[in-house]
């Protein structure tokens, strides 16, 4: 009977495991929506043709002095993300892009399954719950992701480093495993600043081990392995572009005056970007936290200190920046999917777990459906939020640079229009004056002097590329304002985009 039930228990973790990768293609075949995305891949286009990394913007008009740190810093620091891009594109088209999905939640799902028996429904339900949060939130084709799968890496080696044996001497094999893990890192994402901290974070919390033996701490011999697996993995880190700048760009991100925190809405709180946006699935992340805490609770008596600390800091970094949730998420299900749950707590663990897939799936997957006709006619590319039929008229017209363009445009007409033609801003925010200038410049604009007369006069601007009807459901006033000038003249409106230019131009 136990062997039937087994048997029973294998085939339903199989069946969840099918539904997971289901729902999971959903999500990969989403159209590309991220406004970043685009000049990632350009830039990582013009790196492949050039043979080098960008020290001046080519993309932007007037670009930024070459010792503006964030500038620089930005321009560099993705390089080989970029050049993953670039390269799946020019290969595959967007098909390489959806490969490279593929390929990234495959590598980040057997590392789980290495750490984690799935042949059990309830830890599959645990991966599912996961797996929906994460994916809700976050496009897989931004470099970011990257440090989710180095961050589950780094967790899983170190994790495998302290379970081996005393007599165990493949210590160097972690050190060039980590080693290779933190060089990589660090050339495609400043998430790897984050692999620094976890290093020096296991270092520290083993060490305090020492002051008790009930806290089972490793042996010295072992440490002193450990001491030297930190320590490669740290200097593996600084080879790249930005060793020193990576750490102060860090130190602006604590700035809450930053632009960022001011319109970024990754760098809210949990609760803030829940009550301006209403997503659900930061609700799940709160679920989440409080089955830690309940699992820790139950298990304090035979608590690993190390990863007590690691769940409260991941879990503290969620809930302050909703960029960072995607951590916390990883470590909870490396924690969680190592319990036995039996007895009544574990069937009351299991049975949340399994209401709140039941729940989320529902609920999160039924929009991702929407996606799957146009596949199946062959459409696929571009989310159509963007300017493509714009950006096509101004490359079939030849329209004058520079070009004004909605900020969250910006991404996408610089893959499509740059560098012959230049654009006034994007989502890298190289020079941040130029971001704020921007924001001036959609203001006013009913006024008998507007902002935005000054601003293009100043920048020169000859086309401009604006959005119709904002996110709000109101009217661009930019639009409205352009439309009644007698120095510009529209010559372009479709889905939602305007073009304008000044009518010298007009042919």
């Amino acid at each position: 009977m136990l062997a039937q039930n087994l048997t029973l228990s294998h085939k339903m973790a199989l069946a969840l495991l099918f539904c997971t990768a289901g729902i999971v293609l959903l999500y990969l075949l989403r159209p590309i929506a991220d406004p970043d995305f685009f000049w990632h891949l350009k830039t990582g286009q013009w790196i492949l043709e050039h043979r080098e990394l960008p020290e001046i913007d080519p993309f932007s008009l007037a670009p930024p002095p070459i010792d503006n740190l964030r500038a620089s810093f930005i321009l560099t620091s993705y390089w080989f993300s970029q050049v993953i891009y670039a390269s799946l594109f020019a290969l595959g088209g967007w098909w390489g892009i959806v490969l490279l999905r593929v390929a990234l939640v495959g590598v980040i799902g057997a590392l789980f399954a290495s750490r984690v028996d799935l042949r059990q429904p309830a830890k599959v339900c645990l991966l599912l719950l996961v797996t929906v949060q994460i994916l809700e939130v976050y496009p897989l084709e931004r470099p970011q992701v990257f440090s989710f799968v180095f961050f589950t890496a780094l967790l899983v080696l170190m994790e495998y480093y302290r379970e081996r044996e005393e007599s165990d001497s493949k210590t160097g094999l972690f050190v060039a495993l980590v080693a290779v893990l933190m060089l990589f890192w660090s050339n495609m994402h400043g998430g790897f600043l984050l692999g620094q901290l976890i290093l020096m974070f296991y270092l520290v919390m083993e060490g305090v081990k020492f002051f008790h033996p009930s806290l089972s701490p490793l042996s010295r011999r072992c440490y002193g392995g450990l001491a030297m697996i930190v320590l490669a993995g740290l200097v593996a880190s600084l080879f790249n572009p930005n060793p020193i700048n990576s750490f102060k760009i860090l130190f602006m991100l604590g700035d809450t005056e930053t632009f960022l925190f001011a319109t970024n809405m990754e760098y809210s709180s949990s609760l803030k970007y829940f009550r301006e946006h209403r997503d659900y699935s930061i609700i799940l992340n709160w679920l989440m936290i409080i089955l830690v805490v309940c699992r820790a609770v139950i298990t304090m008596r035979r608590a690993d200190i190390t990863w007590l600390a690691l769940l409260a800091v991941t879990a503290f970094m969620g809930c302050q920046n909703v960029r960072y949730m995607p951590f916390f998420l990883v470590a909870a299900f490396l924690f969680l999917g190592k319990g036995r749950y039996t007895g009544t707590v574990g069937t009351m663990f299991k049975t949340v777990l399994i209401v709140s897939t039941f729940i989320s799936v529902l609920w999160f997957s039924r929009d991702e459906v929407q996606h799957v006709p146009p596949i199946i006619h062959g459409q696929f590319g571009v989310d159509q939020s963007f300017p493509v039929s714009a950006a096509d008229f101004s490359i079939q017209k030849k329209l004058p640079d520079p070009i004004y363009n909605t900020y969250l445009w910006g991404g996408y007409l610089l893959w499509r229009l740059g560098p012959e033609r230049k654009i006034y801003s994007d989502g890298r925010v190289l020079d941040v004056n130029r971001f704020w200038e921007y924001l001036s410049s959609t203001l006013g604009t009913s006024s008998n002097n507007p902002y935005w007369k000054e601003i293009f006069r100043k920048n020169g601007i000859q086309t401009a590329i604006v959005q119709i009807i904002e996110p709000s459901g109101q009217i661009n006033p930019l639009v409205n304002s352009l439309r009644r000038d007698k120095d510009w003249i529209m010559v372009f409106a479709k889905d939602n985009a305007a073009v304008f230019i000044r009518k010298g131009n007009a042919r």
